[in-house]
């Protein structure tokens, strides 16, 4: 519960997002943060609760 408390605490924000070609999307917080990109496919699956992944360690770069 305190975790939860902790996260709502944080202002709500909205990125700035672009497309990347015809495969991703590009993330760009008002803190200037703008790190990497990330596949439709992948967001497909964070958004339904899957594990894109498939239980091996997240690596951010090039698949």
């Amino acid at each position: 519960m305190q975790l939860r408390r902790t996260v709502e605490a944080y202002p709500q924000q909205k990125p700035t997002v672009q497309t990347v070609g015809n495969y991703a999307l590009s993330f760009e917080w008002a803190t200037g943060c703008s790190s990497g990109i990330y596949r439709f496919e992948r967001i497909w699956d964070l958004a339904h609760r899957n594990d894109p992944d498939r239980g091996r360690p997240y690596v951010h770069g090039a698949w």
